[in-house]
């Protein structure tokens, strides 16, 4: 259940960060929008058992076991199977995962590329970039949500401009969060778009990652990532 626990609080924490956006970032441009409302043909406010209906064979059997007995408690997470064809945008392929709040209703689509081994730094700021350009391209402007000390402006291949962190002397870097919506407008009646990415070497390994995480507006019930955490407690006899 740890991986469940650990989409739920980076849900929660994202959510958060878009409440306390400042007014004075630097911005991605981009002209029309489409309407966030999920992603492909999962909606917010969708309830479990129509998302059960539509694309219950597309989730991990163990992530739907646990919305059936955690989510009145803390609401869950439901990640597509390795086996199901990803989402693929602009030649990245993302896994597809939902949350869902105690009441049985999706309130955040991920799409998530992650990459273990043989990948450098330049190729998954690559992957950051050419989401930031498909991103910008269907949804409109994203801006920095806190500008960091170290900042550098980096140009995609889109023809956008964003700031992002100095990559530290090992080579890893964590990217500043970038979120659609209109600069100084009501966050807490937005639905939004947050794009984060990681690269971190350990143990001379890099790892990449790459979060789209399309979010209904921050005042809808949200999942509960501290009950959740509360549930690891269980024994794993109470788990079956």
């Amino acid at each position: 259940m740890s991986r469940v626990v650990a989409a739920l609080v980076s849900a929660s924490l994202l959510a958060s960060c878009g409440q306390s956006a400042s007014a004075n970032k630097e911005h991605v441009h981009k002209q029309d929008t489409k309407t966030i409302d999920g992603y492909a043909d999962i909606k917010f406010g969708e309830a479990f058992n129509d998302l059960m209906d539509a694309h219950g064979a597309e989730f991990e059997p163990y992530d739907i076991k646990d919305c059936y007995k955690n989510m009145p408690l803390a609401g869950c997470v439901l990640i597509s199977r390795n086996e199901m064809p990803p989402q693929i945008r602009d030649g990245v392929p993302y896994k597809l995962i939902a949350r869902l709040n105690q009441l049985g209703k999706v309130t955040d689509v991920e799409l998530e590329y992650e990459r273990k081994g043989v990948i450098s730094a330049a190729e998954c700021r690559s992957i950051h970039e050419r989401t930031i350009d498909w991103l910008t391209r269907d949804y409109g402007t994203v801006y920095e949500e806190i500008t960091p000390p170290a900042a550098e402006r980096f140009h995609t291949a889109g023809g956008n401009i964003y700031v992002d962190t100095v990559p530290a002397k090992d080579g890893n870097w964590v990217s500043s969060v970038l979120r659609t919506g209109v600069r100084g407008g009501d966050v807490h009646n937005q639905r939004y778009i947050e794009l984060r990415t990681t690269y971190i070497i350990t143990a001379n390994e890099p790892h990449c990652q790459v979060s789209a995480e399309f979010s209904d507006a921050p005042n809808v019930t949200r999942p509960d990532p501290f009950r959740a955490l509360d549930l690891l407690s269980e024994s794993p006899a109470d788990d079956s």
